[in-house]
């Protein structure tokens, strides 16, 4: 006489077609990431999937040059992505315009990083950029440089003082609200009187 036990019976089958289950999933998915990886090499323009979207809003903050490589393309954007590629075009060009500003005041100031960085890109793409740091040759030229913001509606922020190799160096924040707070974060400049203040430990 056999007994049969049809619940462990049941379990087996269900654990096995759950694995395997698991196992096309798995498949599928990295077939898909492969094919999202070869399109945004270069080898076309592919239609806007949220995997890429999302994978650029991520730390390496890649989003504005993906959606200006997918528009220069000849990809039609959808309206919302649209919106949000004209909102980092708009920031660029605001920077743009505060480092004239600055200029005015302090002609000695030098724009770190950014707008260095953005002249590197091939024409029609777009970095991502949240915030303006620039570096201005002395204090005085820093407050001028700041107050000249202030009457532009910039609020100041946190202003740090730097000891290093004997001097004191002048570290100062500006924000203000941005136009979409939805789609790009607030505006955002730091005024330094050295570019790379270190471990402070140096003689």
């Amino acid at each position: 006489v056999m007994t049969w036990n049809t619940k462990a019976t049941s379990d087996k089958r269900k654990k096995k077609h759950e694995k395997a289950a698991r196992r096309r999933k798995n498949r599928q998915a990295k077939k898909s990431t492969q094919s999202a990886t070869e399109l945004f090499a270069g080898l076309g323009a592919p239609a806007p999937p949220v995997a890429l979207q999302e994978a650029a809003r991520g730390p390496n903050r890649a989003l504005a040059t993906l959606l200006s490589w997918w528009e220069l393309h000849g990809e039609a954007l959808p309206e919302p992505l649209a919106v949000e590629l004209g909102c980092h075009r708009q920031r660029l060009a605001l920077y743009q315009g505060v480092l004239g500003e600055i200029r005015q005041v302090e002609p000695g100031v030098v724009a770190a990083k950014g707008p260095t960085v953005w002249g590197l890109y091939p024409p029609g793409l777009l970095r991502q950029t949240n915030d303006l740091d620039l570096v201005c040759p002395s204090a005085a030229g820093l407050w001028a440089g700041g107050r000249r913001l202030r009457g532009g509606g910039w609020a100041p922020g946190p202003v740090v003082l730097l000891p290093i190799c004997g001097e004191t160096h002048v570290h100062a924040v500006l924000t203000r609200p941005s136009s979409e707070p939805m789609l790009i974060a607030d505006e955002k400049i730091e005024l330094t009187t050295i570019a790379y203040a270190g471990d402070h430990r140096r003689h």
